[in-house]
């Protein structure tokens, strides 16, 4: 943070899994806030249905790793 100032911030949806629009959603937020210093990804979903654990399906198992893993390593 700037010595005796206050920082900037924004906040944009996205689905980080969307690999192929990690690059739009960098531009959107250098477009609103100038240079970037400091970036937090914040994802957070769960399995597609509550319920016991041995009865998630891959494909929400597959969304969960896509958004909170992956999106946010890449």
């Amino acid at each position: 943070m700037r010595s005796g100032g206050a920082g900037r911030a924004i906040a944009l949806a996205a689905d980080i899994a969307e690999l192929s629009r990690h690059g739009a959603l960098l531009d959107a937020a250098g477009a609103a806030l100038g240079a970037l210093h400091c970036l937090v990804n914040n994802p957070g979903v769960s399995a597609l249905q509550r319920g016991d654990l041995l009865e998630v399906t891959a494909e929400s198992y597959d969304r969960c790793v896509d958004v909170n893993t992956r999106g946010t390593s890449f």
